[in-house]
């Protein structure tokens, strides 16, 4: 998005708004060839391992919404270290990701 932002603040050019159109009609027009984030693992084990990596002692894992225009509303699931004072990124949970995580895990409840 920061190329959008960018292309938004040329002096005279197209705004924001209009270049996030033009990047939608390319995301219609090419569909799945335009290249993804992978879905971030929702496992513990995963989650685990990614906490395992952080350089520090985590004091705290911190859950904040976010959403833009084009993905929606998002949770970024972060881990916060006391010493060196960071933050590490260990998931991104789309709503899409998340229902069907959700309905998985229920499934397998009532097994």
């Amino acid at each position: 998005m920061s190329v959008i932002t960018a292309i938004g603040l040329v002096p005279h050019g197209i705004g924001v708004g209009t270049a996030q159109l033009i990047a939608n009609d390319r995301y219609v027009h090419y569909g799945d060839l335009i290249a993804r984030e992978p879905e971030s693992p929702l496992d513990l084990e995963s989650l685990a391992c990614r906490a395992a990596g952080c350089s520090g002692r985590i004091a705290a894992i911190e859950a904040i919404w976010d959403g833009d225009t084009v993905c929606d509303w998002f949770v970024r699931l972060l881990a916060i270290t006391s010493d060196p004072a960071e933050e590490t990124q260990m998931a991104t949970v789309y709503w899409s990701t998340a229902k069907r995580y959700l309905r998985r895990t229920s499934m397998r409840a009532t097994l």
